[in-house]
């Protein structure tokens, strides 16, 4: 969600209070022909976005000048004036984080323009801003920017996209022996624990494996209801169901 300034104070679209708060800076470089400065990030949060110039504060600076110092560290250049233009509230919808960030324009500067180790800076006309390679809800207030004017907007936008970790793969990948052990112990069992698998009889084993099922079914579909309402695309959705369930589905196919 971005937050365009705040007039819903005492209104449902309040800005939620949070636990959580940062303060940022964004400077806005723009020349004599309304073109504007951006940069793409080459580490960090949003690496490969282009970005406006800023950051965080350091201890004991001032909101302006926490903008000049990260203004001449990312591209090189020295603002000799800096304009307040608007603030802009960033709330994820996974994050208990409130962005508060504080946005100026910058229309006068020396120095030359340099790339620096976070930044690659890149002049844009209005209409080659590349707002595919930006962050969400960019395309909404930057019209406002070359306006020279801040509206009052709720703007919600989805989060960034989740991808599967290489964890919950290899766990998945790697389950499936061990519900197939337990399920058919008296195989590998009978061999070494014989007395042990006496008691292990094929009836109870197939008893145990038809329940291990149904546990399987189960735990797909309340992985189908925690991705969803954790915002999950549909593909994901069905690929992680489906993975839930196929690892018993296969191993009955395959070893009963």
């Amino acid at each position: 969600m971005v937050l365009i300034d705040n007039p819903f104070k005492n209104s449902p679209l309040a800005v939620p209070k949070l636990t959580n708060y940062k303060l940022y800076t964004l400077i806005m470089v723009l020349d004599k022909q309304n073109n504007v400065l951006l940069g793409r990030k080459k580490r960090g949060f949003g690496e490969g976005n282009w970005l406006g110039f800023g950051g965080k504060l350091e201890p004991g600076e001032t909101v302006e000048e926490g903008a000049r110092r990260e203004l001449q560290e990312e591209c090189g250049l020295i603002a000799e004036e800096l304009q307040k233009i608007g603030n802009l509230k960033i709330i994820f919808n996974n994050e208990n984080l409130l962005h508060d960030i504080e946005v100026f324009y910058c229309t006068k500067y020396k120095g030359e323009i340099i790339e620096s180790e976070e930044m690659e800076p890149k002049w844009f006309s209005q209409n080659e801003i590349p707002f595919e390679t930006m962050w969400a809800g960019d395309n909404i207030w930057y019209p406002l920017l070359f306006q020279r004017k801040f509206g009052f907007q709720l703007v919600k936008f989805p989060e960034p996209r989740r991808h599967p970790s290489l964890f919950k793969v290899l766990l998945y990948v790697f389950i499936w022996p061990i519900v197939y052990l337990s399920a058919h112990p008296h195989k590998f069992l009978s061999n070494y624990f014989i007395p042990l698998s006496n008691l292990l009889t094929p009836k109870f084993c197939n008893f145990s494996w038809n329940l291990l099922l149904y546990v399987h079914l189960l735990e797909a579909i309340v992985c189908a209801i925690i991705c969803w309402r954790r915002g999950y695309s549909w593909t994901t959705v069905g690929y992680w169901t489906g993975l839930t369930f196929y690892f018993g589905g296969v191993s009955y196919e395959v070893f009963v």
